[in-house]
């Protein structure tokens, strides 16, 4: 890219950038408010928060800071590549391995005839709805850091959707 056009987008990169970070941060405050409005009421401690984001904040920084009793549902690519857990424990000097061995993609999830379609309830947009979602338990995604390890989370899984909803009334 030309000098010229590196000085005349140069701040609007910038606005872009201190926009997305506002967001996340907004993001995050909100997300915390929750959080802390049912750990303050005592029968609603261990209950978890289930937020439901945009593909954007599907990503490591999302992941590692979300607070304890807090699933985050989001849009992830169909070509994502999913890891299982290591099971080795090997001993000696070094870190420890976060992945195994490779699992499919959310594409090859949804085309698998063998992982059974499962119905659910989800309330969004003014009125209850039904999915037929497949879960996978047990993944790790590169993106968010091993996320079954982060913040004390105790398990990480895929969803992948039928692509359809019917209201339910």
């Amino acid at each position: 890219m030309p000098e010229s056009y590196a000085r005349l987008y140069k701040p609007v990169l910038q606005q872009v950038v201190a926009k997305a970070n506002r967001s996340l941060l907004v993001y995050f405050q909100g997300i915390q408010a929750l959080r802390d409005n049912l750990d303050n009421d005592p029968e609603s401690k261990t209950r978890n928060l289930v937020v439901t984001v945009d593909g954007a904040y599907t990503n490591r920084e999302v992941y590692k800071s979300t607070p304890k009793h807090t699933v985050i549902i989001g849009r992830i690519r169909k070509d994502a590549q999913f890891f299982g857990k290591s099971e080795k424990r090997e001993q000696g000097r070094g870190r420890k391995r976060l992945y195994g061995e490779k699992l499919p993609t959310p594409e090859a999830v949804r085309q698998d005839e063998e992982i059974p379609w499962q119905q659910i309830v989800a309330y969004a947009a003014g009125s209850q709805s039904m999915f037929g979602v497949k879960i996978v338990k047990g993944v790790r995604w590169k993106p968010a850091g091993g996320c079954n390890l982060a913040n004390g989370h105790s398990s990480c899984r895929l969803q992948t959707n039928k692509g359809e909803q019917n209201a339910v009334p």
